[in-house]
């Protein structure tokens, strides 16, 4: 089974950092393509939104990619009557900082809490039903973890398992 158009999705791409390490983006699958969206930081760890929104899905590599361990359904955008560029508006005023109501200053900021405070923010405009985005971020982390090392181990595309997350529906 693979996401279907109009799927909200978490993907969880393996890391070699440490194991069961991964980078955590949403996807939007679309009619003409997909869509992307994750904080990333650079070697001087300075964070940055990023979002890539494709006409086709041979330029936009999300399903093909050989380190996807897992996709997770978290929604859907026609429950929503949202568009993708709605979801991109949203993320874009996402701070780039853990904010007080995930703990502040003393919490490190990293791509899981840039995708609590996404998870939380698509939870309160309504596009997805998500009342406790940790809870949903350790339901994932849980689909994640079997194909960690098979992912690692092989490093080719299409080793990606499809979940729908109970903690988000």
């Amino acid at each position: 089974m693979a996401p279907q158009v109009g799927d909200i999705v978490i993907g969880l791409k393996a890391r070699v950092v440490k194991e069961n390490s991964f980078h955590w983006v949403i996807g939007v699958c679309l009619s003409h393509g997909y869509a992307k969206f994750h904080a990333t930081n650079s070697a001087s760890d300075l964070w940055r939104f990023q979002s890539e929104i494709t006409g086709s899905e041979e330029e936009f590599k999300f399903l093909t990619a050989p380190d996807l361990a897992a996709i997770i359904k978290i929604g859907t955008l026609t429950r929503s009557g949202k568009t993708v560029e709605d979801i991109q508006s949203l993320f874009q005023h996402i701070p780039l900082a853990t904010n007080r109501a995930n703990g502040g200053r003393r919490v490190k900021f990293d791509c899981v809490m840039w995708l609590r405070m996404a998870l939380q923010a698509l939870h309160l405009e309504g596009i997805i039903n998500c009342p406790d985005a940790k809870e949903t971020i350790n339901e994932c982390q849980a689909f994640g973890e079997p194909m960690y090392e098979t992912v690692v181990q092989t490093n080719s595309s299409g080793n990606w398992t499809f979940y729908r997350a109970v903690t988000s529906y």
